[in-house]
């Protein structure tokens, strides 16, 4: 499913192992751009590109000239892709004058790839034996009863033969699964939606996609790998390397810089790395990982760990549950001036909607001139829209009055008028003013609002941190935020450090993720999407 080719900064090819219809055409245009177009090169470098249908990875040794690359159907995703090329390139330029030996070795370096499939296809490959298997299995049927079996024949020193070479071959056949693909709509917001690319219905309810950058569903298949003792003499090239500080110094020291840039916060990504180093001192690299794949993958398990999001499936549950006693489920919606509460607020709005909710939207924001007047146009537009199901009223009370009284009636009336859902809008406000941080305690007991949630946006840096802490904490001691949604998620692209901070700031996971201006425009956070793009 892969093929992978070692070329020299002449365009000579080296290396040839081709497993899948890689057309050469595609190799031969990459070989083109990398001697010619890249031609400049004075350090190791990994490039990503994609060819036609086909995803390549490119490892560049300036020191040797000796390039690999790795080239897969972009329906694929290769984890530790990265690794393979590097260490396939160190294993080439130690045994480049032994091919046949480096066609075996290289085989089983790629025993290792973990192949995700992420492209809708209910079909299933079988492999046919060909004709000559079958009689090869009716030879071997003869001398079934015989108790010798034929010995393979060992490597000593001599090239291995095609029997040997099969023997090594631990590949297995995967299944995969059909995932769902969506595209973001940057459309006039007047214009009719379809709810289809919010979500879609489930036993549990409509239930928002998950953002995983345009990917489905991901079924995860790994091969087991043994490595046989002969080719123990290669852990001088790649691993079993013992880790301590002065091996992981200088590797934390990139990974940290390397999570600055994606925007987390400094004290964030020390914090993180200091975990890591925890994690990895006194320990050893598996065979054929490098100390930066092992450290990677430590980082990788620590960000999952960080960002722990609910679904949207548990809030569904939770306001059925609650409507069937009588009462409104109610949620508060805060955050700081322009991130986009009223608009995402309206996201949540359509949602419930399409649940077949009854949704009353409280406008408790008395403070900023035409506050109120964008939520009327929000309800107006939600109503007409074709295809909500559910029914959806303003409850305003007009400017200058009490935010926390406005909420305490709204909540009343919803009860009286059998309303499932109440979405409260609240005043944007700095987190370091303390007289209006002050009044979200007297709201919040007030109100008593079943979650709160706060929306921050991804633009965000550093300050973050102190953003989501300054509002968990905003509400008193029995009471905190619930979950955050993450506006602006589609203008940063790579850089989400946002989500790890205020996650690991206040230990309050992410829910959704705004990537847009539509209705449909919202996503639940897939961790696998996040981290992914925190690493690449």
């Amino acid at each position: 499913m892969y093929r992978v080719v070692v070329f020299n900064n002449g365009g000579i090819v080296n290396f040839d192992r081709n497993t899948t219809a890689v057309p050469n055409n595609i190799v031969n245009e990459l070989i083109v751009k990398e001697c010619i177009e890249n031609k400049q090169l004075n350090q190791p470098q990994i490039r990503l590109g994609r060819r036609g249908e086909f995803t390549a990875r490119i490892w560049r040794e300036a020191e040797s000239g000796i390039n690999t690359a790795i080239l897969y159907p972009a329906a694929l995703q290769m984890e530790g892709s990265d690794s393979v090329v590097h260490d396939v390139t160190k294993i080439y330029e130690s045994a480049s004058d032994e091919k046949d030996r480096m066609n075996s070795l290289v085989t089983l370096r790629l025993q290792q790839l973990k192949i995700e499939k992420i492209q809708d296809d209910s079909e299933t490959t079988t492999d046919v034996k060909p004709t000559e298997t079958k009689e090869k299995e009716k030879k071997k049927n003869i001398k079934k009863g015989k108790d010798k079996a034929k010995k393979k024949r060992n490597w000593n020193g001599d090239d291995l033969d095609s029997d040997s070479e099969d023997g090594l071959d631990f590949s297995e056949s995967k299944s995969s699964t059909n995932s769902n693909k969506d595209g973001i709509d940057n459309g006039n917001i007047q214009e009719p939606l379809n709810a289809g690319e919010l979500g879609e219905n489930s036993e549990h309810g409509f239930v928002v996609k998950e953002l995983t950058d345009e990917l489905g569903a991901i079924l995860e298949s790994e091969n087991d790998f043994k490595e046989p003792e002969q080719f123990g003499f290669l852990k001088k090239f790649i691993g079993g390397k013992k880790l301590d500080d002065s091996v992981l110094n200088d590797v934390l020291a990139a990974m940290e810089d390397h999570l600055v840039a994606k925007n987390v916060a400094k004290d964030v990504a020390v914090e993180i790395c200091e975990q890591v180093r925890k994690d990895l001192v006194g320990k050893s690299t598996n065979s054929w990982t490098s100390v930066k794949a092992t450290v990677r993958e430590s980082v990788r398990k620590t960000l999952h760990k960080i960002l722990t999001p609910a679904t949207a499936t548990d809030l569904l549950a939770s306001i059925k549950r609650k409507s069937a006693t009588g009462k409104p489920y109610v949620i508060s919606v805060v955050g700081v001036n322009g991130v986009g509460k009223s608009t995402n607020l309206g996201k949540l709005a359509f949602w419930f909607l399409q649940n077949d909710f009854k949704v009353l939207v409280a406008a408790c924001d008395t403070f900023r001139s035409g506050a109120v007047e964008q939520l009327k146009v929000h309800v107006t537009r939600l109503a007409k829209l074709k295809g909500t199901r559910g029914y959806i009223e303003l409850f305003d009370q007009g400017y200058g009055k009490d935010a926390a009284i406005i909420a305490k009636r709204a909540v009343e009336y919803a009860e009286k008028e059998k309303f499932d859902v109440v979405l409260i809008d609240t005043a944007g406000r700095r987190h370091n003013d303390d007289r209006l941080m002050s009044n979200l305690e007297k709201f919040g007991n007030m109100a008593n609002p079943d979650k709160i949630i706060m929306v921050g946006e991804a633009l965000v840096g550093t300050d973050s941190v102190e953003q989501a802490r300054n509002f968990d904490s905003a509400f008193g001691k029995s009471r905190g935020l619930d979950f955050f949604l993450i506006s602006k998620c589609d203008t940063v692209g790579e850089m989400l450090g946002a989500l790890v901070n205020v996650t690991y700031a206040t230990g309050v996971p992410v829910l959704f993720v705004g990537v847009g201006q539509q209705y449909t425009d919202l996503r639940t956070l897939s961790v696998d999407w996040a981290v992914d793009k925190l690493l690449s």
